[in-house]
């Protein structure tokens, strides 16, 4: 039986409503999906690049005049894990049953408040609490996950595809952020550069969020993905999984288990570059070259993992970027004091296995529990995955109670076996089954 829906797409004062099979786009809808991908790619890349990528370039400039040491300071990204976990399952109900484009434009607010007033600091605990709060507010609703919840919206099939298309902004704004924040921090101090995010940020994405992002295609009835079976598609998008439901599925705790190792990985080498890189006497200008590379192979590893998701067992997409970790970090081991090329390549491997995080977990979370609970079981996946805020504090600890890194990347290496293990026993993701 065909599917047929009514269709509602605005683009600009102009709304046009077509009643059609949903077999075919309107060609003006086919072409403003990409606009509401574009901001998305946009605002969560900022939002994520300065708070994950660009977080390193504080910590000295916090140690100098706080007089705290690394481990301190790296108390923040625990608080913002946890506080990140513990919202997550709030913020991902909001993004299923309100308005994306509002929630988007309160975690703006939300962050650019946060830098106004850290800038103002006059203790430490005071950047700690606006990192637990603010922060965190700006990244639930105006990060990854509503950017990832618009692609499913507006992408019915292919969506792996489209969530690494997406994602791949968190990498653009790690290619393009740090050098442009380790200069302005070296040049104007590391307060007035705050003030001067906290103006921007706003003025640029208010006006275009507010533009361009709608919800979803307006009575959208979704296509079903050509290699899933379509009544099984149309009961997966349509169903909304309780909390009890979501908990009780085996998939979930496995996904978390398989994911969460990759996530601390990521973490704690970016989270310490810039501390390693002094320990190595690089330069801060190196330093933000290895996020950089790491960013800037992230971009293709995101459209490599997310083109993949659409024809491939996500299992073996998985098995990969634990792999290429693990290989990072048992170089790091190895050698005791590597040089600027390891380094770079060391960079390249992490950035690969990294850049699978967002793109498979948003596709197994889509095939698996359907677009209509999306935001919900990522939010509950998410608070799950606060564990993997520990990796850069326990990095961190270690070199600074045995004096050398290379101790501390051989937790992160276990851990990563546990997360090829659990990958073992998910089962055969839903558009390979039939493969």
């Amino acid at each position: 039986m065909q599917l047929v829906g009514r269709v509602e797409f605005q683009s600009g004062n102009t709304m046009s409503n077509t009643t059609h099979s949903t077999q075919s786009w309107p060609e003006h809808g086919r072409h403003y999906r990409w606009y509401v991908l574009g901001v998305s790619f946009l605002f969560q890349g900022i939002i994520f690049g300065l708070t994950y990528y660009c977080l390193t370039f504080w910590i000295t400039p916090w140690m100098d005049e706080f007089g705290v040491s690394r481990s301190q300071v790296l108390v923040i990204f625990i608080l913002l894990q946890v506080g990140m976990g513990i919202g997550g399952p709030f913020a991902g109900r909001a993004i299923d049953r309100f308005s994306i484009r509002w929630l988007v434009v309160t975690g703006i607010v939300c962050y650019a408040s946060a830098l106004a007033l850290s800038a103002m600091a006059t203790d430490f605990w005071l950047i700690l609490v606006c990192y637990a709060t603010l922060v965190v507010i700006g990244n639930l609703l105006a990060g990854n996950l509503p950017a990832q919840a618009l692609a499913i919206r507006w992408f019915p099939y292919n969506r792996g595809t489209a969530l690494g298309v997406v994602s791949i902004g968190t990498s653009f704004g790690g290619l393009v952020l740090p050098p442009v924040i380790a200069w302005l921090i070296g040049q104007y101090g590391w307060r007035e550069t705050n003030l001067m995010l906290a103006v921007a940020v706003p003025l640029f994405f208010i006006p275009l969020v507010l533009g361009i992002i709608r919800n979803r295609p307006a009575h959208f009835v979704h296509q079903p993905d050509p290699s899933v079976d379509a009544a099984d598609h149309t009961i997966m998008d349509s169903r909304r999984w309780t909390t009890g439901e979501i908990l009780r599925e085996p998939s979930f705790w496995l996904l978390a288990l398989a994911i969460t190792p990759v996530g601390a990985a990521f973490a704690s080498f970016g989270q310490n570059v810039a501390p390693l890189a002094t320990d190595l006497e690089l330069s801060t200008g190196l330093a933000a070259s290895l996020v950089s590379v790491m960013a800037a192979v992230m971009i293709g590893s995101k459209f490599f993992f997310g083109l993949l998701a659409d024809r491939i067992d996500h299992r073996y997409l998985l098995w990969m970027a634990s792999g290429f970790a693990m290989t990072g970090f048992l170089m790091l081991t190895v050698i005791d004091s590597p040089g600027y090329p390891t380094m770079v390549f060391v960079s390249a491997l992490l950035g690969f296995s990294s850049g699978s995080i967002l793109p498979l977990m948003g596709a197994s979370v889509s095939s698996r529990f359907g677009a209509r609970s999306f935001g919900h079981v990522s939010g509950l996946l998410g608070l799950v995955m606060v564990a993997s805020s520990t990796g850069p504090w326990m990095t961190a600890y270690i070199r600074d109670v045995w004096g050398s890194y290379s101790v501390a990347w051989l937790p992160l290496t276990g851990m990563l076996v546990l997360s090829m293990v659990a990958t073992g026993f998910i089962p055969k993701n839903p558009a390979t089954r039939q493969a």
